[in-house]
């Protein structure tokens, strides 16, 4: 397996997977020298042709994964990444009730792995999970959890206490998560006023974000 940089790119990346012979590229403009030629036609998921020009069959350079550039920043293509809030208002969350939040509005989702109110992984790996909730009115000394689950299991919990009578809350959380392919990630909030409340739909306040890192 070779690698080859790729000059047409900026900055400059280096590709993984390349089968058949090494082309060369000029360092300058990015354009092979010799038998082969890039076609300047890149696709979203980020494919190269490069065509021997001595021979009529296509050499096709696949890129899974861009591992770095010549600083040493890590990119990686089409990698899992999606962020998704609560476009309409959830009401009827119970009391000391862990309930899951609904997320109906999606931002983005580059691998199409959420489905309303799950993200189901395709690939295994650390995926950081990020999120908050906003309840606008909460009793004294009461207080608003927000849990991130994984496979139907907690796995982190952050807590906002409410020391102001009739005030909002506004509960944040992150958490780094370890999952296999298919597993699911999602997110609960439970609180302790004495009758039922709503979660605000706002994209800046009541949202979840999840990139796969590893």
């Amino acid at each position: 397996m070779a690698q080859t940089q790729l000059n047409t790119l900026s900055p400059k990346k280096w590709v993984a997977n390349y089968s058949g012979a090494e082309p060369t590229i000029d360092t300058t403009d990015g354009v092979a020298v010799g038998d082969y030629a890039i076609d300047s036609s890149t696709t979203p998921n980020l494919q190269w042709k490069c065509t021997v020009n001595t021979d009529s069959a296509p050499v096709w350079i696949e890129v899974t994964a861009v591992v770095g550039d010549k600083d040493g920043i890590v990119t990686r293509a089409k990698n899992s990444s999606c962020r998704v809030y609560l476009g309409t208002n959830q009401t009827g969350v119970v009391r000391v009730t862990p309930t899951r939040i609904a997320f109906d509005t999606e931002d983005w989702d580059v691998r199409s792995e959420y489905s309303n109110p799950t993200f189901t992984a395709k690939e295994a790996g650390k995926y950081l999970v990020e999120g908050a909730v906003y309840i606008a009115s909460m009793e004294l000394n009461t207080y608003v959890e927000l849990f991130v689950y994984v496979n139907d299991s907690s796995v982190s919990r952050a807590r906002q206490v409410n020391v102001t009578a009739s005030t909002a809350i506004l509960v944040s959380i992150s958490a780094m998560v370890n999952v296999t392919a298919t597993q699911t990630i999602e997110m609960y909030v439970q609180h302790t006023n004495a009758g039922n409340e709503t979660l605000y739909a706002d994209s800046e306040l009541t949202y979840m974000s999840i990139q796969k890192i590893d």
